[in-house]
């Protein structure tokens, strides 16, 4: 059952990037915030700060997200989602409230993304500088993606393949000299177990890098009785644990916390994650769902 505690807000004071420019005012239902926790001597404090927002309409499509500084609380980064039938249009990502780069997308009689644009700015103008065309299996899953420029030079072509179950098991990536894909994923070669259930048990991964890095890790995982994730620990192909994830939820299935600590289980980072509830256009309800 879904719990919620009902705030009543006086007054919200709305970031000047909802309202900026020429973008059109948007409706919100739903806030996101992300907190990250402070870090002393591997342990977690009680003191955390905002450090980002996910902004969403009250058809469940996010709109906006922030990301924020630290330590000041001042946005660092925002990005703009333009939505057509629940399909991802266009997204426009600003740093520091200068404009960076816009994505627009296509899509195919089954409404999955057919073609991606990047668009940069050049001089004053913003224009197409890359092109990703998608294929899928029939499963949905992409299954090749070229990238071209603007006038239909191949950069780069990703290859991925699938096991029964949907998981990557092989990608590959061919691309001309210079040109690096944003996880700067070269090769990657995955051998995925599974529990009596079904679940994801265990990856052995392998991955090779644009530049020359190799990553040889092993992942396992653990789960409660309602079949979540609680737990992956990272290891290195001998066994040695290399990093600790854990997760918490609350009872809608949302996750609340995240942590990521060492192999002596010192905290590295630690987030928390508030969902807040909007049911009216003025904002002066918000409901705090846990």
């Amino acid at each position: 059952m879904k719990k919620y505690a009902l705030v009543i807000v006086a007054l919200i004071l709305l970031p000047s990037f909802l309202v900026a420019q020429d973008r059109p005012s948007q409706q919100i239902r739903r806030i996101t915030v992300t907190n990250k926790y402070e870090i002393v001597d591997g342990k977690r404090t009680s003191k955390f700060r905002a450090i980002g927002q996910q902004f969403y309409d009250s058809l469940g499509n996010m709109h906006t997200t922030t990301k924020l500084n630290y330590e000041t609380g001042e946005i660092e980064s925002y990005t703009w989602n333009t939505y057509n039938d629940g399909k991802l249009m266009k997204t426009v990502a600003f740093l520091a409230d200068k404009f960076q780069s816009k994505k627009t997308y296509t899509y195919n009689s089954n409404k999955q993304v057919d073609q991606e644009f990047v668009h940069n700015l050049v001089n004053t103008d913003t224009v197409v500088v890359r092109i990703s065309k998608y294929e899928y299996t029939n499963n949905g899953k992409p299954s090749r993606i070229i990238v071209t420029d603007s006038k239909g030079k191949k950069l780069c072509t990703q290859t991925f393949t699938y096991d029964i179950k949907g998981q990557e098991v092989k990608r590959k990536v061919k691309a001309v000299k210079g040109f690096v894909t944003s996880d700067s994923i070269m090769e990657l070669k995955n051998t995925p177990k599974y529990d009596s259930l079904g679940r994801l048990e265990s990856e052995r991964l392998l991955v090779k890098y644009f530049g020359g890095k190799q990553e040889n890790k092993i992942y396992t995982y653990t789960y409660n009785p309602k079949g979540q994730n609680i737990k992956k620990v990272e290891s290195d192909f001998n066994g040695n644990t290399t990093l600790i994830y854990t997760y918490r939820y609350n009872n809608s299935g949302r996750i609340i916390e995240q942590n990521k600590l060492n192999a002596k289980e010192q905290y590295i980072e630690s987030l928390a994650f508030r969902y807040e509830i909007y049911r009216t256009a003025d904002l002066r309800y918000r409901e705090i769902e846990y």
